[in-house]
């Protein structure tokens, strides 16, 4: 009987041991990661949804000058809609401005090498390759 109980008494322990230090590790890993990307507003992401790429390689491209060179970055919104956040004066429209205005601070060059797409990948998620760009001429 005196076995058994310390057997359920280390048992439980254990259990409660592994348990703590498995959820401050985890909970940490969730929360640095999200500190390195830019959302919009209100957006809340799954951790098992999110798909990191580098895309870093394609400043080594030598053929872009063929590509078209990307200009209208807030054309998800219609200008009703531009109009509308502009008069509320909200976090979404100070997000959506300053993102509009890191976009066009970019070189000709950068804009030819990525995508739409990619700009506003590499604007939310890599925070690193973002600040590397405005420095490319």
């Amino acid at each position: 009987m005196k076995n058994l109980l310390i057997i359920t008494v280390f048992t439980i322990l254990c259990v409660l041991y592994c348990g703590t230090s498995y959820g401050q590790k985890n909970g940490g890993s969730i929360n640095n990661s999200m500190k390195n990307y830019n959302l919009p507003p209100g957006v809340v992401l799954q951790m098992k949804g999110i798909e990191e790429k580098d895309l870093s390689f394609k400043l080594n491209s030598v053929d872009y000058e063929k590509n078209e060179l990307v200009v209208n970055f807030l054309r998800k919104f219609s200008s009703e809609e531009i109009k509308q956040m502009e008069i509320e004066k909200g976090k979404d429209y100070y997000y959506y401005k300053v993102a509009n205005e890191y976009f066009l601070s970019l070189s000709e060059k950068i804009r030819k090498i990525y995508s739409y797409d990619e700009l506003w990948y590499i604007y939310m998620f890599d925070q690193n390759l973002k600040n590397r760009l405005t420095t490319i001429k």
